[in-house]
C-alpha cells in the first residue's frame, strides 16, 4: 500500500496544524440544517488535507460521501443532472449526504461559462451539505459563490508536523534513517504531507532511506528568503552571510556533460530574473554591474580554478543590498525565466527521449503521458541509478535504458 495512502488523516485530530479550520468545518456539517449557508469552502496549498478532511467528516458523521472533481461538471447540465439529483434525493444506507466538489477553481475558461451559477441554484435548493475544495479560492469568477459559502483556510503544514510524521511512518515500517535527512525531506516538502510521503517512500531501498542525488522539489523558500534579505535587509553582513549559507550553489559550478544539464535553484539566476523587481534607473544600471563583476571573478575560478575568487564574487553580489533604490509594495519574486540548459541542438533529443519513456511509463501506471512526465518518471530515474532494471517492464530501447540509469 503506497504510504500517502496508509497514513492520511482518520480523524479530526489528526489535521494537527489546520485543527481549528477542520473543527470549524465538522461543526458545519453537523449543525447543516441551523446553518445560513449552504456549503464550506475550504481552501489551502496542496498536501493540506482539504479532500481528505471530507472523507473524515462522512465517516465520523455516518454521511454518505458523493465525491466529484471539477473537471467531471464543466457544464451546467452537467452539473443540475449530477449533482441536482443527488442533493434532492435520500440516502438507502446513512443518515444523510455529503457533497464534495474538488478544485473547483479548476474550472475555468469559455467551456465553463455558466458553471458556477448552475452550482450555487444546486446549493441553495439542497437538502444536504456541499464541502467545496480549492487551491485558490480569490479567483475572479468564484466571486459569487464565495459569498454562499463558509470560508475555511488550511495553512501548509509546519517542518516539524511533517518531521513528525516521516520520523513516525519510518519507525513503524522498520526503515533505517537518520533526523537530518528526515528534516531534509520535511522542509523540501514545502508544507505538503502528500510530497512528502511520497518523497519518503521513493527513497526506501532495502529498508535504509538514501536520499543521495535528491534534487529537491522546490528550493523556493529558501531562495526567497535570500532575496528578501539581499534586497530589502539593508545590511552588507547579513546579506553576505545569507549568501554563504545557501544550501544550494550560488553559481553552476557543477560538471558538464555532452547535454548541460543546468540547474534552475542557483542563486545568481535568481538575483538576474529579480533585479529589475527592486531597482530602477541609475540603480538598476549599478546593480547589474555589480553582478556582471561578479560573473567575471566566477569565471576567472571556472578558468584558472583561482577559487579565492569565490570570495570577491560573493561579496560583490551582497554589495547590491547597500544600493540606494525606491521604496517599493510587496514584491513577487519569481523563479529564472529563461532556462540553464545552454545546448539546445542536443535537447530536443533529450526531450524526445523523456516523451518516448514517459508514454511507455503512462501505459505500465495506467495514467497521463504528462503525469508520468512529471511525478512517476523522476522517481524511476532515481530508482535506476540504483540498479533497478525497468528495461523489461517497459519495453525500453537501449539507448532509452542508458538514458534512465545515467
Amino acid at each position: 500500500m503506497m504510504l500517502v495512502n496508509q497514513y492520511k488523516p482518520r480523524s479530526i485530530e489528526d489535521f494537527k496544524s489546520n485543527n481549528k479550520a477542520a473543527k470549524k468545518a465538522y461543526d458545519f456539517v453537523k449543525d447543516y440544517e441551523g446553518q445560513t449557508k449552504k456549503a464550506i469552502l475550504i481552501s489551502g496549498p496542496p498536501g493540506t488535507g482539504k479532500t481528505e478532511l471530507a472523507y473524515v467528516l462522512a465517516k465520523d458523521l455516518q454521511l454518505e460521501l458523493l465525491e466529484l472533481n471539477a473537471s467531471d461538471i464543466r457544464t451546467a447540465d452537467a452539473i443540475e443532472r449530477i449533482l441536482g439529483n443527488a442533493s434532492r434525493q435520500r440516502s438507502l444506507f446513512y443518515k444523510g449526504k455529503l457533497i464534495l466538489v474538488d478544485d473547483i477553481d479548476a474550472i475555468s475558461g469559455v467551456q465553463d461559462r455558466g458553471c458556477i451559477k448552475a452550482l450555487i441554484d444546486v446549493l441553495e435548493r439542497s437538502k444536504y451539505p456541499f464541502v467545496i475544495t480549492a487551491i485558490d479560492p480569490e479567483v475572479d469568477f468564484l466571486d459569487s459563490l464565495r459569498k454562499k459559502c463558509v470560508l475555511v483556510k488550511f495553512d501548509k503544514l509546519s517542518i516539524e508536523e511533517l518531521f513528525v510524521l516521516l520520523k513516525k511512518v519510518c519507525d513503524e515500517q522498520a526503515v533505517s534513517y537518520s533526523e537530518t535527512t528526515l528534516r531534509k525531506l520535511a522542509r523540501y516538502s514545502q508544507g505538503d504531507a502528500r510530497a512528502a510521503l511520497n518523497d519518503l517512500q521513493s527513497f526506501i531501498i532495502n529498508g535504509t532511506l538514501d536520499i543521495e542525488g535528491f534534487e529537491p522539489r522546490l528550493y523556493k523558500e529558501e531562495l526567497e528568503e535570500m532575496l528578501l534579505t539581499l534586497f530589502k535587509g539593508g545590511s552588507f553582513a547579513n546579506s553576505l552571510t545569507a549568501l554563504n549559507n545557501l544550501d544550494v550553489p550560488l553559481y553552476p559550478f557543477g560538471g558538464r556533460s555532452l547535454v548541460i544539464w543546468g540547474d534552475m535553484h542557483i542563486g545568481v539566476y535568481w538575483i538576474e530574473e529579480n533585479v529589475n523587481k527592486e531597482f530602477f534607473d541609475l540603480g538598476l544600471g549599478k546593480a547589474y554591474e555589480l553582478i556582471s563583476l561578479s560573473d567575471l571573478f566566477y569565471g576567472r575560478i571556472i578558468k584558472r580554478q583561482y577559487w579565492r575568487y569565490l570570495v570577491y564574487s560573493t561579496a560583490l553580489l551582497a554589495a547590491l543590498s547597500t544600493l540606494p533604490k525606491e521604496k517599493r509594495g510587496v514584491v513577487t519574486y519569481t523563479g529564472p525565466s529563461r532556462s540553464p540548459k545552454q545546448n539546445f541542438r542536443l535537447w530536443s533529443l533529450v526531450n524526445r527521449k523523456r516523451t518516448s519513456i514517459s508514454g511507455k511509463l503512462s501505459t505500465f501506471t495506467h495514467c497521463s503521458t504528462k503525469r508520468a512526465l512529471q511525478t512517476v518518471l523522476p522517481y524511476v530515474r532515481f530508482m535506476s541509478k540504483h540498479d533497478i532494471d525497468f528495461s523489461y517492464d517497459l519495453g525500453l530501447e537501449q539507448d532509452e535504458s542508458d538514458w534512465l540509469s545515467t
